[in-house]
């Protein structure tokens, strides 16, 4: 039974500094001029980093090669060294990279900036219009779990999320509070499978 979501990371669109991009243009650009070349690493095969680089490649019209690793850690090595070109990563995972200038941030995936990057666009902003996607923690309750429990669990995370303690503990962690509803969460999640489904029986996607 859904209770909230509790925080959203943002997720980046990042590339190594030695790859001669300095915008999302420049990078759909050069993926069209060269069909399945570019490659991008996720955290595994048919997880939401791999989710995200598919609905990317969809929206933007291009052809990647995916290159699923065991972690974002693997893949964030071969993406600095240049043997992936193009990763879809949290906020909380390739900041330092991209503050040391290792890699460049070129876009997050979520309808709206990260505090935590705040002069970087939106895709939505960069031209692929619509596109929202992140990562998200929430909590759940096992089924059949009363309905007063749930309201009282939720009422004191949405309280807990106000306290300037926890925002401040999120936002070193490049994640924005949110604190929605029971209800909220349960269409979310709804939303997402239909989403998400669709989009891994366009790509033809398969669990190894």
């Amino acid at each position: 039974a859904p209770i909230s979501v509790v925080a959203v990371v943002p997720n980046v669109v990042i590339v190594p500094a030695s790859l001669p991009v300095k915008n999302v243009a420049d990078l759909i650009a050069m993926a069209k001029a060269q069909p399945g070349k570019l490659s991008y690493g996720s955290t595994g095969q048919g997880t939401a980093h791999h989710l995200i680089g598919e609905q990317f490649a969809d929206m933007a019209g291009v052809e990647l090669l995916h290159v699923p690793y065991k972690g974002s850690s693997p893949a964030l090595v071969d993406l600095i060294g240049g043997q992936i070109q193009i990763m879809f990563d949290t906020v909380a995972s390739c900041l330092p990279h991209i503050k040391s200038g290792k890699i460049r941030a070129l876009a997050v995936t979520t309808g709206k900036r990260s505090s935590a990057l705040a002069e970087v666009p939106t895709l939505d902003e960069a031209g692929l219009k619509g596109f929202d996607v992140s990562s998200w923690f929430g909590l759940m309750a096992p089924a059949g779990t009363p309905p007063e429990i749930i309201q009282k669990t939720y009422l004191e995370i949405a309280k807990m999320l106000g306290t300037p303690e926890m925002r401040q503990q999120l936002a070193l962690m490049g994640a924005e509070p949110i604190g929605n509803t029971p209800e909220q969460l349960r269409q979310q999640i709804a939303g997402e499978i239909t989403r998400f489904a669709a989009l891994a029986q366009k790509a033809r996607l398969q669990l190894d």
